[in-house]
């Protein structure tokens, strides 16, 4: 089985150097019906067309974010696109994203991307979306379904890449806002686009809040710099990122403790703060006219100390290289690359000392041909290794895992409004640096999770109404996930493989334009998400809603006004933790949100509302199978923000 893998790999690097050997010999005019993407220093790293990829692609835009008055992605995301947001502290500290039906896992089974660069940890720390300022970002686009092909691990339920803004002409903004608990944010961004070539953007924004609880105080600073040049045939750009978080952590309650009051601490010690540096570079480069080069660099170092129930220091290192290039052979779309990846990560505390290094490597290739005039045919593939060293408490072992993975789908445009697609493609997820230091008695290694995506949609644009609807089949082996089964040998439970799972599910939305000024936007996404075999066989994989729903509205009236509202339905689910599903269903709730905007000349004024009726519910709530209770996070009450902006430009 090895050597087969081994055999497959050399194959289809053979095959990608042959293409890219025969490619690049291709002359100018053998193109004709399809161009490549223009150069640009702000589009995402792969460049593929929402038309041409055989999914529904979900755009949300810097108008919509402006308009919906959020304070950080993750309440755009949760109310724009329908995911399920599990913010697992309550404070927007931890958000981890779940698409296509993960629970606790849910951070190492969507991949988010800033700008194209892959914005993930080697542990299972979440990443912190709180590093992007809302007030930063261009657009958000959402890819859900598997996309192993073009972007590799860890993109199982789906994409995020987040583009931030590049101004064209000269800008400068101040803002500033104050809501409850304290929390005040203000920030100022200056760029421009100058004629000669030079392009430059420098960001500084800091945000403050006492949060919901007792005990969880966030300071957080953040201060980027962006300058680029760009040329007749190309572009360059180096970025620095400088973002530091220090957090005090309110813990977990009891239930019984959560109904008293939900905004005390269940301890007033574990606190952690966090320093982050992230250097990037990259290129752009036209080869002729039919051929892009695209390379990016990337150094992200964290160093982060504190107590959780005692002092830990860490240290986590990331560094990213990922040549690419795009291009047409008669009409047909090319993407091929290499992406590697080096991680290093370390903790110190009083139960442990770990010392992890992983590299990943992986070459990958994707076609799309348009067989007809309006049927395009998608074909891809990716080959990818991770290999390194663990040590924990002084117990070393070796890592090295392997995944092969393929695609394929067909896009069919049948009229000029309506749109039907179907695609394969098989996934696959690497086990984090931390999870190869705790494992079941007598398992040296996890193994790599393998999966296969199945999907049906169809796009529909009519008059002012824009319809999307898929169906899909998710089937996981290997499925990593943690495993809090209590044992004398394992006292804090384990990460492990579990047996086979299957999601089924589909997604609607529709976005209706009742007049020039009035808009609807209702989303559904319904998946049942299981065991499919083994000793949980049927059970619901835990914190998974079955239903997930929101519904907005966004009204422009008397010219310089804008009213959105939006209501967001989760419905039941079993407790993060609860594999057997032993301690009871919680149940479902919907939160409304409003917003109130006014713009005029160079400033805007927003009031937004969160939570406007005050509901009770727990963000996040874990079971405990010792004492068979749950723990819970409580989520804010009613809460507001008030926001002034004065742009120039």
């Amino acid at each position: 089985m090895k050597y087969l893998t081994i055999v497959r790999g050399i194959t289809s690097i053979i095959t990608i150097l042959l293409l890219l050997v025969t490619t690049l010999a291709v002359k100018a005019d053998d193109i004709t019906a399809q161009e490549i993407p223009s150069v640009s220093t702000n589009s995402s790293t792969t460049n593929q067309s929402a038309i041409t990829t055989p999914s529904n692609v979900i755009i949300i835009t810097r108008q919509e974010i402006q308009d919906s008055g959020a304070s950080n992605i993750s309440e755009v995301l949760r109310e724009l696109t329908g995911i399920q947001v599990n913010d697992l502290f309550g404070d927007n500290s931890a958000t981890a994203l779940s698409i296509r039906g993960f629970g606790d896992n849910a951070a190492s089974n969507s991949l988010i991307l800033i700008d194209g660069y892959r914005f993930t940890n080697p542990d299972l720390s979440v990443p912190d979306l709180n590093r992007i300022p809302i007030q930063e970002i261009e657009r958000i686009e959402v890819i859900p379904g598997s996309a192993s092909i073009l972007y590799g691990d860890q993109a199982v339920g789906g994409i995020i890449n987040i583009i931030t803004f590049h101004p064209m002409h000269f800008v400068t903004n101040i803002v500033a806002s104050y809501g409850s608990y304290n929390q005040i944010i203000y920030g100022a961004t200056i760029g421009d686009n100058l004629s000669n070539g030079f392009n430059y953007l420098f960001n500084g924004w800091i945000n403050n809040s006492d949060n919901y609880r007792q005990h969880n105080n966030q300071d957080t600073n953040n201060l980027s710099g962006r300058i680029g040049y760009n040329y007749n045939t190309g572009s360059i750009f180096f970025n620095y990122q400088k973002y530091i978080n220090n957090l005090l952590y309110a813990g977990a309650l009891t239930v019984e403790q959560a109904q008293q009051d939900p905004r005390q601490a269940q301890t007033d010690t574990n606190f952690s703060d966090q320093n982050t540096n992230i250097y990037q570079a990259g290129i752009k480069q036209k080869m002729g006219d039919n051929w892009l080069l695209q390379t990016g660099l990337q150094k992200n170092t964290t160093l982060g100390s504190g107590f959780i129930f005692s002092p830990f220091t860490e240290r986590r290192e990331i560094d990213d290289f990922n040549p690419r290039i795009l291009g047409n052979i008669d009409n047909n779309l090319i993407t091929t690359g290499i992406d590697y990846e080096n991680d290093q990560y370390r903790l110190l505390n009083s139960l442990s000392n770990t010392n992890n290094s992983q590299q990943e490597k992986s070459v990958f290739f994707q076609i799309v041909s348009p067989i007809l005039a309006k049927l395009n045919l998608t074909l891809g593939l990716r080959d990818a290794n991770l290999s390194g060293t663990t040590v924990a408490n002084d117990i070393e072992h070796d890592i090295n895992n392997n995944a092969f993975v393929t695609e394929q789908g067909l896009s069919y445009q049948m009229t000029r409004n309506l749109r039907l697609y179907v695609r394969r493609e098989s996934n696959f997820r690497f086990p984090k640096a931390d999870e190869e230091a705790s494992l079941p008695l007598g398992v040296n290694n996890l193994k790599t999770q393998t999966g296969v995506s199945y999907e049906i949609g169809t796009e529909w644009y009519i008059k002012n109404n824009a319809l999307k609807f898929s169906i899909y089949r998710l089937a996981l082996k290997n499925e990593i996930a943690f495993d809090p089964t209590q044992t004398p040998e394992q006292p804090f439970g384990a990460n492990t493989n579990l047996s086979p799972t299957l999601r089924d599910g589909m997604v609607l939305t529709d976005q209706y334009n009742l007049t020039r000024t009035l808009s609807l936007l209702g989303q559904y996404n319904y998946v049942d998400a299981r065991f499919s075999s083994g000793i949980n066989k049927g059970d619901y994989i835990p914190f998974v809603a079955k239903n997930i729903a929101s519904i907005g509205l966004n009204y422009q009236f008397l010219e310089n006004y804008n009213l959105y509202i939006n209501d967001t339905y989760i419905g039941n689910r079993y407790a993060s933790g609860d594999i057997s599903n032993v301690n009871g269903i919680l149940g479902g709730y919907s939160i409304y949100n409003i917003n109130l905007s006014y713009q005029r000349a160079k400033w805007t004024l927003s009031a937004r509302v969160n939570n406007l009726f005050n509901k009770k519910y727990n963000s996040f709530t874990v079971y405990e199978p010792s004492s068979m209770n749950d723990f819970v996070y409580p989520a804010p009450g009613f809460n507001f923000l008030l926001t002034a902006k004065y742009q120039i430009g």
